[in-house]
């Protein structure tokens, strides 16, 4: 899902960019923000494989093919 890929992107930019900075707020910001977003990714990934989140899709996917009906 591209939407789990690029927030997997953003995690590993901003600890490049931690990792290249001298500044220790930088480095203390990073980790506790790795570690937010880090958990999000985490629950998206299994979200995406819940049964409740499959019948959401073809709930919208419906809702979507009956308003290009209209």
């Amino acid at each position: 899902m591209i939407i789990l890929d690029e927030l997997q992107s953003t995690l590993k930019r901003m600890e490049l960019a931690a990792n290249n900075s001298d500044n220790p707020a930088e480095k203390v910001m990073f980790d506790i923000l790795k570690n937010n977003l880090y958990t999000i990714l985490m629950q998206a990934k299994q979200l995406e494989s819940s049964p409740e989140f499959k019948k959401e899709v073809e709930s919208e996917v419906k809702n979507n093919e009956q308003d290009i009906k209209e």
